[in-house]
């Protein structure tokens, strides 16, 4: 069993939000490294900037959430317990993964603990099938958990005002259709290696 002592942490924000409250929160979790990946300071690698970050933590384990949700540090401490070694696990509701035909799959953004291994695992075996472009870079964590093995906890999150801005990804007008692209290029990593990993 690991604690909070043991994960570093990656937030990855575009550097137009106030990040303080989160950063407060995740280290009154116990956890004392966190990397932030700005993508208005450094490379603008959208989502992916998350996974370019883990390879600048000194843990193996990684906490990672998005910049436009607070989860408390008990829902941190939560996660942290929850981990189980090669499997992903993140804060997302059934419901919420069942509405957007995402069984298979999760979001980390409200919270997701996993190996800092398991990405590069995903990213060599998507390499082989499909091209690194805009879509990639944006729905980096689906293509990442559908072909890796997965586990959902549901536990307490607040949505930040910012998180509900029309230039947020989900708010964004072809984000149902370049979820379900990303949703079935996961499918198939995941179809032509056999299964999950």
């Amino acid at each position: 069993m690991i604690t909070p002592a043991d994960v570093s942490a990656v937030l990855v924000t575009r550097g137009d939000v106030d990040l303080s409250r989160i950063l407060e929160s995740i280290s009154a979790a116990g956890i004392s490294e966190t990397v932030v990946w700005d993508n208005s300071r450094r490379e603008d690698w959208k989502l992916f900037g998350r996974y370019v970050g883990m390879a600048e933590c000194k843990r193996d384990v990684v906490y990672v959430q998005d910049d436009d949700i607070f989860v408390p540090p008990a829902t941190i401490k939560g996660l942290v317990e929850a981990y189980e070694p090669g499997v992903i696990t993140a804060n997302m509701s059934e419901g919420w993964a069942e509405h957007r035909d995402m069984l298979d799959a999760v979001q980390i953004g409200a919270g997701g603990i996993m190996d800092r291994a398991i990405p590069p695992r995903a990213f060599a075996r998507y390499d082989a099938l499909f091209p690194r472009d805009d879509l990639f870079y944006l729905y980096t964590d689906t293509i990442v958990s559908i072909p890796s093995k997965i586990k959902r906890v549901d536990l307490p999150l607040e949505v930040l005002g910012w998180g509900y801005a029309p230039n947020r990804m989900n708010a964004l007008p072809d984000f149902a259709e370049c979820l379900a692209e990303s949703i079935r290029r996961g499918r198939a990593v995941r179809d032509a290696n056999g299964g999950k990993e």
